[in-house]
């Protein structure tokens, strides 16, 4: 079931708005859902949203992301895609126990989602995230 679907322009404001959206659709829909989970959504949301502003758009107003938000049993699916040409991932370690790494600047973002999600599959210049709600119920406590 799509929860959200729309264009975002490619602006940092613009997915403030679509992500305060999102958020407001999702705890109307759910209003149980747990803090911890609305706050995994939100960042994850955030990091999809911003990459491709910045990096896949490169903030041109001519360009717009697509953003889709699906429920399909015990997962929530976030996709985003923008114009850009597409990324590839490199194959950087990521320690999250490490001050530095977590500290640092730059390149956090997909290794944080792939913490943060079930699955982070990149295709392109597009990123589909799924959350396993089961378990997201498991570590915190929620069930949608």
């Amino acid at each position: 079931m799509v929860v959200y679907e729309k264009s975002i322009a490619s602006s940092f404001q613009a997915v403030d708005d679509a992500v305060s959206e999102i958020l407001a659709i999702l705890v109307a829909k759910w209003p149980w859902l747990n803090k911890k989970i609305v706050f995994k959504v939100n960042f994850l949301l955030r990091e999809l949203l911003n990459n491709a502003v910045e990096h896949g758009n490169r903030f041109s107003l001519d360009k717009k992301v697509m953003c889709r938000i699906l429920h399909d049993g015990n997962y929530l699916i976030l996709e985003v895609k923008d114009e850009g040409e597409g990324i590839i991932l490199s194959n950087q370690t990521f320690d999250s126990d490490d001050a530095d790494t977590l500290l640092r600047d730059r390149k956090r973002g997909f290794p944080l989602l792939i913490e943060m999600a079930y699955h982070v599959d990149v295709a392109g210049n597009q990123v589909k995230v799924i959350l396993d709600l089961d378990q997201e119920e498991i570590e915190h406590g929620t069930n949608l």
